[in-house]
């Protein structure tokens, strides 16, 4: 009966070790708001900040991380998520412009 008690209270500390060391910030963010807007809201949270991923740099979603980490609530998380999609957009939209002056250029 000890070894199962010290192999769960060695299984608990590396877990915790784990979620304070090596998960990355956007994976403990959508965690809490998967507690504050319900579990099923976890999939689509991974899934928009890999899409935001492919349009804005990590500097730019850190911010909207850090919000959705510190939220005390679901609407206000949901509002950080929407904070990165507008910098996700504003960088796609500055890309494009940026490429169609390129072409406009030659």
């Amino acid at each position: 009966m000890k070894w199962v008690l010290l192999f769960l209270l060695l299984a608990g500390g590396a877990f915790a070790y784990y979620q304070l060391f090596y998960a990355h910030p956007r994976v403990r963010a959508c965690a809490h708001f998967a507690e504050l807007c319900g579990a099923d809201s976890r999939k689509s949270c991974d899934e928009a900040f890999d899409g935001f991923a492919k349009a804005a740099s990590k500097d730019d979603l850190a911010p909207s991380i850090t919000c959705m980490e510190n939220a005390k609530t679901c609407p206000e998380a949901a509002g950080c998520i929407a904070g990165a999609a507008g910098k996700a957009g504003w960088n796609a939209a500055g890309d494009f412009l940026k490429g169609l002056g390129q072409s406009f250029g030659k």
